[in-house]
């Protein structure tokens, strides 16, 4: 299980706020938001909830790191689909057959 957050102060009208509090506050934030160690967005319990919508007309995936492949994995119940871009090879690898255009299909061999 990832980092989580928890309030470290509570403060009312008239408190005297001391820069110990702020940084309890900002060091839980940063351990929740670590790439290594925070939360994981998965649904499971102190995780938050899963992300099931990536909004906007652009996106990116993969850093641009020489000779990595990209694999994109779709986890069905029952069966699995993956498709990576072949970086170095310049084209797309399906590991399943690909249906369009109305029933069209092509076989993967």
């Amino acid at each position: 299980m990832g980092a989580t957050y928890t309030r470290q102060s509570t403060f009312t009208d008239g408190d005297v706020i001391t820069a110990d509090l702020f940084n309890n506050e900002y060091d839980q934030l940063l351990a929740a938001f670590a790439a290594s160690t925070g939360h994981t967005h998965d649904g499971t319990a102190a995780e938050g909830g899963p992300i099931t919508k990536l909004l906007g007309t652009s996106i990116t995936i993969g850093d641009g790191t020489t000779g990595t492949d990209i694999t994109v994995t779709f986890d069905g119940e029952s069966n699995d689909g993956v498709f990576k871009w072949m970086e170095d090879e310049d084209y797309f690898e399906f590991s399943d057959d690909i249906t369009y255009c109305l029933y069209r299909k092509t076989t993967v061999s």
